[in-house]
């Protein structure tokens, strides 16, 4: 397998898919499979003109305008910015289509899904306005489908996307890309928090209140959690408090990948009651987390040291990431850089980055999802 790919900050659209695409092109002596191409807002009135190109040098092409872009070392959270990521899969069995949320008398039905015999995993690059992401991987997941990938927004609300799918641009919906064949899918989800305190199980609960943590309220808990941790503790706690919710209730010895991470998104004084951004049922197990710089770095580069021999690699990145929580810029994609060194990278900043815990896919947030494109080792 075959992979480049490229990134250019010039201001106009022409200029820089030139330049990225003659930096992503420069390994392959036949054309690529498999093409993405990523473009901040600054790009957005050139999408049409960008998926026609990517579409005639790959295969198949797609791509999604975004906040930012990420491609090879680089991070682009602001300016114009343009990557491109291009792939030769010889073996794999690719395609790419467009999903729609369909109102029906049943319900919300997803038009545009092709069969998923045989399929491996799925890139999902949606809108974050119009399409039912969470409902819609956990199905995959439940076939053993693991998927990675993003929400692009634009800026622009509601039938504002710009979602590049085989030469055409959709301004709502979901582009989805699936693997099938001769061709490894690795998903690498990096939530980027530590635990704090010690796992509790929620005693009392409605939708995403939370009323009692191991029979206290549960702002009592997490007064009497904070009053426990030394300064420097509290002060990683008061700048990113977060929840982590036992992915698998019946694993015991549980580490920092094993949570899902969900904000705190109000608390009660008078009821003692703390609002998160999930439906928590009574019985979950919970570990309050603490989310910075230290930890994010850590945790990523811990978890792609086991990486040998790289394919090409895709980055969804957090919007909430990039240079506000680390301080400096590219830090993402130059930790992949550095430990790694993969053939390519490219990606976007996300509104919510999608990714597989345990056995099941997640919409996640502060994250880092990333996927490695390789041949197939079994």
């Amino acid at each position: 397998m075959t992979f480049g790919s490229g990134i250019s900050n010039a201001s106009s659209a022409g200029r820089a898919l030139d330049t990225a695409l003659g930096q992503a092109l420069a390994p392959f002596d036949s054309p690529p499979d498999l093409g993405f191409v990523f473009a901040t807002s600054h790009h957005a009135d050139a999408a049409d003109d960008l998926a026609e190109a990517v579409d005639r040098v790959a295969g198949i092409g797609v791509g999604a305008v975004a906040e930012g872009v990420i491609g090879n070392a680089i991070e682009i959270e602001e300016g114009p910015g343009l990557a491109v990521w291009l792939g030769s899969l010889p073996g794999a069995h690719i395609r790419a289509d467009h999903l729609e949320a369909v109102r029906t008398p049943r319900g919300i039905t997803i038009g545009g899904v092709a069969s998923l015999d045989g399929v491996v995993g799925s890139v999902l690059v949606a809108d974050p306005f119009t399409f039912p992401t969470g409902g819609f991987i956990a199905e995959l997941a439940d076939g053993g489908i693991p998927v990675v990938g993003g929400f692009a927004n634009t800026g622009r609300g509601p039938g504002g996307a710009a979602l590049m799918v085989r030469g055409a641009v959709r301004s709502n919906g979901a582009l989805a890309v699936t693997f099938a064949g001769e061709v490894g899918f690795r998903p690498v989800v990096s939530q980027g928090c530590r635990p704090i305190g010690d796992p509790a199980v929620i005693t009392a609960s409605e939708g995403t209140t939370v009323n009692e943590i191991a029979g206290r309220s549960a702002l009592r808990y997490l007064r009497e959690l904070l009053t426990g941790l030394d300064a420097e503790e509290r002060a990683a706690a008061a700048r990113g408090l977060q929840v982590g919710v036992a992915a698998d209730e019946y694993k015991m010895d549980r580490g920092a990948g094993d949570f899902l991470i969900r904000g705190i998104t109000s608390v009660d004084e008078t009821t003692g009651a703390v609002a998160v951004g999930d439906h928590l049922d009574v019985g979950t197990t919970i570990q309050f987390q603490v989310r910075d710089a230290g930890a994010a770095d850590e945790e990523l580069r811990r978890l792609i040291a086991g990486i040998t021999d790289p394919g090409g690699m895709l980055l969804f990145s957090c919007n909430a990431r990039g240079a506000g929580l680390f301080g400096t810029p590219h830090h993402d994609a130059a930790a992949v850089a550095e430990e790694i060194s993969p053939p390519a990278l490219a990606g976007m900043f996300a509104a919510g980055e999608i990714g597989p815990v345990g056995t099941a896919n997640h919409v996640h947030t502060f994250t880092a999802s990333m996927l490695e494109v390789r041949e197939n080792a079994g």
